[in-house]
């Protein structure tokens, strides 16, 4: 072999190598360009559509709102409650003060909503409560006790709901001359 040889072979070796390297080094690199961008990008779009669902539950909520109204009116016509939730979300929507809220069934279709709350209440305030509850669910509730301590403090009973005749416009008087202390 000649030495003119021995320089191509080792030239072209060298040359082999040194390409390997290039194109390992080079596609390394365009490898992580391309990952970093897409990252970017991903993330960039991940904020977007968050942002656009966030809008949509805000659109979606006003127009529930806007069709079912707000507070009771909106638990009421919930598609997805059974009677006893949607009398258990009404009470604590019409008594936001209430520690807990059981719903008791008899006989399949009267339901007892005991409102257990945290403090002595005054009987505006009940009066306004149970106003609230029966005027939107006054057809499924049996009776409506509140609930001191583990003692029932007023309640009032398939009577005292249908001694008043419109509920909407009842005076608070009229529903607190309808609640008793037992």
């Amino acid at each position: 072999m000649t030495k003119k040889n021995k320089t191509l072979i080792i030239a072209s070796a060298f040359i082999a190598i040194a390409s390997w390297i290039f194109i390992t080094v080079h596609y390394t690199n365009k490898k992580e360009e391309l990952k970093k961008q897409h990252t970017e990008k991903a993330g960039s779009l991940r904020t977007r559509w968050n942002g656009e669902r966030q809008t949509r539950k805000r659109e979606y909520r006003a127009e529930l709102e806007n069709a079912w109204g707000d507070g009771i009116q909106a638990v009421v016509k919930d598609p997805k409650l059974n009677i006893s939730e949607m009398l258990r979300k009404s009470a604590i929507s019409a008594f936001p003060e209430s520690v807990r809220v059981e719903v008791k069934t008899d006989n399949f279709n009267e339901f007892d909503v005991f409102i257990h709350v945290k403090e002595s209440v005054d009987k505006d305030k009940a009066a306004a409560a149970i106003k609230s509850l029966i005027s939107n669910c006054g057809k499924y509730v049996n009776s409506a006790l509140l609930v001191y301590n583990e003692e029932v403090v007023k309640t009032i009973d398939r009577r005292g709901i249908d001694a008043i005749e419109d509920w909407e416009s009842a005076d608070l008087v009229s529903v607190a001359g309808q609640m008793f202390t037992p």
